[in-house]
């Protein structure tokens, strides 16, 4: 097993930190376990989309439609002010076009879960839930927290480092 205090995580002025001291940190700030569950939240959500491929595929029409209403809505349609924010957010358009396509497909993905859940709604007629947009993405929103949750104590977790 590899000494996760030999291995280079980040520079800082010069010195390098090492895996294992940065996980040390983030225990002792009390950070280290949301840090975790939120990686084996995005692991059960990445695996399912890839299981079901199929069902969570996005058009390149649609992701580019999805990115000129955030440049609009953010006020990005100059390409040099866009160019800047992307460089402030620290990430370069290939990745921002891979945040767009997986958020879309995550919207699918709640989408779906929240239509199973609509027929098992004792007294609400679903029909009510189609009528509020408001109503409907925090239902799709709780119904995916709801799976996330059961999937994440489902989920068989063993940690390969020490304390």
């Amino acid at each position: 097993m590899t000494d996760l205090n030999t291995l280079p995580f980040i520079t800082i002025d010069n010195y390098t930190l090492s895996l294992g001291r940065a996980l040390q940190y983030l225990q002792v700030a009390g950070k280290l376990t949301p840090l975790l569950q939120e990686i084996v939240g995005l692991h059960l959500v990445f695996e399912t989309l890839e299981a079901r491929s199929d069902e969570f595929t996005v058009e390149n029409a649609e992701i580019e439609q999805k990115i000129i209403d955030f440049r609009i809505q953010e006020q990005l349609t100059d390409p040099q002010q866009f160019q800047n924010w992307l460089t402030q957010q620290g990430i370069e358009y290939k990745t921002f076009v891979q945040r767009v396509w997986m958020t879309l497909r995550i919207e699918r993905l709640k989408a779906a879960l929240a239509t199973s859940q609509n027929n098992n709604l004792p007294n609400v007629n679903p029909a009510d839930l189609e009528q509020s947009e408001i109503i409907q993405k925090k239902f799709r929103e709780y119904v995916f927290q709801q799976w996330l949750v059961e999937r994440m104590n489902a989920a068989d977790l063993k940690l390969a480092i020490a304390a």
